[in-house]
């Protein structure tokens, strides 16, 4: 499941390869846990609103407490692990000019949602591009391009890397935005 709305009161979903649903892949997580949150389902503590606990896509797929759970660890750390990556970087919301998210999440994203359940920050919705494999894209203009590979091999050169986990403004951040809403 790639998509998950509320069309008439139910619960409609996509799949992808329009094939039988046997599983959710992040950005229909996204989808449904938006909606359990909108329709009241959870609240923003990640609660379920009554004592079953699933909230039911099809007959074989639904999202359980633990789910929600799980869901809420991944989207705090993302969150604040932006937060903290941008202030290290000492680039504002404001002074950034996009945010990409690629890989299999970049073709099914489904923006409002994600920012509504906390995966981003607010602050950068207008800033957000999704952009699907760029591994792949990537990958291709390395073998056509010789200049490529060099621009490549200077990036990662370039790149610095940022303990998260002995950051304290990562854990501030991450329990921070822990829960769903303001």
């Amino acid at each position: 499941i790639d998509s998950v709305s509320l069309q008439g009161g139910s619960v409609a979903y996509t799949v992808i390869g329009g094939k039988e649903a046997t599983g959710i892949c992040g950005a229909g997580l996204i989808d449904a846990i938006a909606w359990m949150v909108r329709t009241g389902q959870i609240d923003e503590s990640g609660a379920f609103a009554d004592a079953g606990g699933k909230f039911r896509i099809s007959e074989r797929v639904y999202v359980s407490q633990a789910d929600v759970r799980a869901f809420q660890l991944a989207k705090s750390a993302i969150c604040a692990g932006l937060r903290v990556l941008l202030d290290t970087a000492g680039v504002t919301f404001e002074k950034l000019e996009h945010l990409y998210v690629a890989g299999g999440l970049g073709f099914y994203l489904d923006i409002a949602n994600a920012l509504e359940v906390g995966l981003f920050p607010k602050e950068l919705a207008d800033k957000i591009v999704v952009v699907g494999n760029t591994a792949l894209a990537g990958t291709k203009q390395c073998l056509c391009s010789e200049s490529r590979i060099a621009q490549a091999e200077r990036l990662a050169a370039e790149a610095e890397y940022i303990d998260l986990s002995a950051s304290p403004r990562f854990m501030e951040e991450y329990i921070e935005n822990m829960n769903f809403g303001e």
